[in-house]
């Protein structure tokens, strides 16, 4: 942490990782016996901190240490990277709930489904819809793309994740699309401009390549979501059949 003019003399940056943890630590209000028990180590230890802590900043007493450090910000500061570190914990527990649900998958079929775990991890957000476009499955991806928890977007129509300016005609392009006999492909979003409208954040714009293949309950697509290109030759270049540009 970086401290003001006002108490660069006070706390020159010279404190070594432990002796930050007992400031950190009896900044938040903790005692020296909590300390200890923090930190697995004996309170005499913790003394012996204190003492060398002293002789970097100068010959405080604990509570003027710990006063200055609060008027520094420092307080503030700890409270900030508690945020963050409980963000990055929720992010990590809703990835390993999703991961745990593949594999209740994978365990409760035959064998190993290669192709759910191709679709799960591929590094393109991908989405699996059916009807008219109907959202019965989202990888990694694409839950990371839209910021949603695992299997918000299941059950969800393609168009209600874009913005509203324009979505009823692609509402109609992407029924007339569905219910159409042979397989296919179509792009939105290269001629006409497409928004994504993710859970948090601002919209962006998007391109979405639709391959529709049958099944025996019916026409089934695949959707590839990225963010908009403006080479509209690289997209065509990397497909390998024709498609409808929109």
């Amino acid at each position: 942490m970086q401290f003001s003019q006002e108490h660069a003399e006070f706390f020159p940056n010279v404190l070594s990782i432990r002796e930050r943890e007992v400031v950190e630590l009896a900044v938040t209000g903790h005692t020296d016996e909590q300390i200890a028990q923090a930190l697995s180590i004996t309170t005499s230890t913790v003394n012996s901190y204190w003492v060398r802590i002293r002789g970097k900043v100068g010959p405080l007493s604990r509570s003027e240490i710990v006063g200055k450090m609060i008027h520094a910000g420092y307080r503030e500061e700890r409270a900030l990277r508690e945020a963050e570190i409980a963000r990055l914990s929720g992010l990590l527990r809703t990835v390993n709930a999703r991961l745990a649900g593949v594999q209740r998958q994978l365990d409760a079929s035959d064998g190993v489904d290669w192709h759910l775990l191709a679709l799960h991890f591929a590094s393109e957000a991908l989405l699996v819809v059916k009807g008219e476009a109907e959202v019965v499955y989202a990888n990694l991806q694409a839950e990371r793309l839209f910021g949603c928890n695992p299997n918000a977007l299941v059950g969800t129509s393609v168009c209600e994740l874009t913005c509203a300016d324009g979505r009823e005609r692609r509402r109609t392009r992407i029924r007339d699309f569905m219910h159409e006999a042979a397989p296919g492909r179509i792009a939105l979003g290269v001629r006409e401009p497409c928004f994504a409208h993710p859970y948090e954040g601002e919209d962006f714009r998007v391109t979405m390549v639709f391959e529709r293949f049958d099944t025996q309950e019916g026409n089934m697509a695949i959707v590839t979501v990225k963010e908009f290109l403006a080479d509209v030759e690289e997209i065509v270049r990397s497909l390998r059949k024709p498609i409808a540009l929109e």
